[in-house]
């Protein structure tokens, strides 16, 4: 695996020099850690996340932003039945930068953004990003970019020098390093990211 592809940067507190702390998730990342094998998962339905009763825990609200439906599916297959920190998963999606905006007026709740870059425009993403950090009502949301293009690696820079909370690469994305980034991003991590076998 090539580490120097799939890295992420976790945690808007956790800056050295004013610059994101970048942590690779390759093989060398923890030589401890125990490899983590990702699971075939057969296509289920998004349980949309009935209120939670009395005595269950609030589920975490995370919106997934990406004008690509496979990458919602493939986001809700993989982790709908998980927990972070004893609370369970709730999705709601957004095509596009307009539409999770209009979300997020209407919805206090996000607790985090999975946010895609090129949508509507080459940089909807990041400008969705300075619009929501601008805005009093939005500043706690956590935000994670996920980016698939051809440019990744000119987002990734552009990223770093945003406030946001991660940078993930679509294409060497497996379910245990979204789990692991999703964990850190609401205060969940604690430790080396999960080691791919390989």
């Amino acid at each position: 695996m090539d580490t120097a592809v799939v890295s992420v940067f976790l945690g808007r507190g956790r800056r050295v020099a004013g610059k994101p702390e970048w942590v690779s998730l390759g093989p060398k990342s923890a030589p401890s850690a125990a490899p983590v094998e990702d699971d075939r998962l057969e296509l289920v339905d998004d349980p949309e996340g009935e209120p939670a009763e009395n005595g269950s825990p609030i589920p975490w609200i995370i919106m997934i932003v990406d004008d690509d439906r496979s990458v919602h599916e493939a986001t809700v297959i993989a982790i709908a039945n998980e927990r972070v920190l004893g609370r369970p998963l709730h999705f709601l999606h957004a095509y596009s930068a307009e539409e999770a905006r209009s979300i997020m007026a209407e919805r206090p709740d996000v607790a985090l953004l999975l946010l895609d870059v090129i949508m509507e425009t080459p940089d909807a993403g990041l400008r969705l990003v300075q619009e929501l950090r601008q805005d009093p009502r939005h500043s706690g949301v956590r935000i994670l970019i996920r980016t698939g293009q051809a440019g990744a690696s000119t987002d990734a820079q552009v990223a770093a020098n945003l406030p946001v909370d991660g940078f993930l690469m679509k294409a060497q994305l497996t379910r245990a390093m979204l789990l692991w980034a999703i964990s850190g991003c609401l205060g969940g991590s604690s430790g080396f990211p999960p080691q791919t076998p390989g």
